[in-house]
């Protein structure tokens, strides 16, 4: 399921609506999230996101990590850095960077570059490696209903681009995903596809909210690779459905929350056995 979930990620923020309106009451602050650690509760996995800002929009994000869990990097720190420019308000170009420790300092190793369509949502995700070889695309069809399909092309084993999944994501009233249907190429021979996935949330702040363009924040997590971030609220359960059962699971989280009703700490679970502690910290 673990790498199921890595998948999930590159497309449960690949579109998310323009048009969200928020009914919850905490709107009396505008708090934007300075610093975010998720540490595994058995202590071999630990993750730091530092970001910064120019006003409210994203500048950077400095990425620590650290696992001192088996494999062929365990107990090797991990340095990234991404770095977001932007068009009309709008995150069109992000640079992911990773750091060396010979040379002391980042390296450029992909660039992703962003499109939107007259209405200002978003339609494409063009993913290139450092020397400027396309190697993905993530494309956004808009539907009437305000519903979007997602189609994800990548490179196999040639240059040429296949298309890997599909995917249709439907949004509730505050613009956060409420639930989706994907189809993974990789899991048609098992006949594990259509993956169907729920969420539900909370009535309190999300603690990226306040982010320039919760929408465009929304593509920025495309490059992250994390469990699910909501923008506006938080979410509280995440569940995966398909005919495999190895497939299938749950994952949910509670919070502290300040007198703001923004995130302070959250607890994920997995199929209700706790996992990670998440802790958020702001710009004073």
């Amino acid at each position: 399921m673990k790498k199921l979930l890595l998948l999930s990620a590159l497309l449960i923020f690949a579109c998310s609506s323009d048009d969200s309106t928020s009914d919850d009451d905490n709107n009396n602050s505008s708090l934007l999230v300075s610093r975010m650690i998720e540490e595994s509760l058995d202590q071999e996995d630990y993750s730091e996101y530092n970001f910064s800002y120019n006003g409210n929009k994203l500048n950077q994000i400095i990425i620590n990590r650290y696992s001192s869990s088996e494999g062929a990097f365990a107990g090797v720190p991990e340095r990234y850095k991404y770095e977001y420019y932007y068009t009309s308000d709008k995150i069109s170009l992000i640079q992911e960077h990773e750091y060396s420790e010979a040379t002391n300092s980042y390296y450029l190793t992909k660039y992703y570059e962003l499109e939107y369509d007259s209405q200002g949502r978003f339609i494409l995700n063009s993913s290139y490696d450092s020397n400027g070889t396309l190697y993905a695309l993530n494309s956004v069809n808009w539907n009437s209903d305000g519903s979007c399909n997602v189609i994800v092309e990548a490179a196999q084993n040639t240059s040429d681009l296949e298309v890997e999944s599909t995917a249709v994501y439907n949004f509730n009233n505050n613009g956060d995903i409420s639930n989706s249907q994907v189809n993974y190429d990789i899991y048609d021979e098992d006949n594990c596809i259509p993956i169907t996935r729920s969420l539900q949330y909370d009535n309190n702040n999300g603690a990226f909210k306040n982010t320039t363009s919760t929408e465009g924040f929304s593509k920025l997590i495309i490059n992250l690779v994390v469990d699910y971030i909501p923008a506006n609220n938080n979410a509280l359960s995440w569940s995966q459905n398909s005919q495999c059962d190895d497939l299938n699971g749950v994952i949910s989280w509670s919070y502290d929350y300040n007198e703001d009703g923004y995130p302070l700490t959250s607890i994920k679970r997995i199929n209700n056995e706790p996992d990670t502690i998440i802790t958020f910290e702001y710009l004073d």
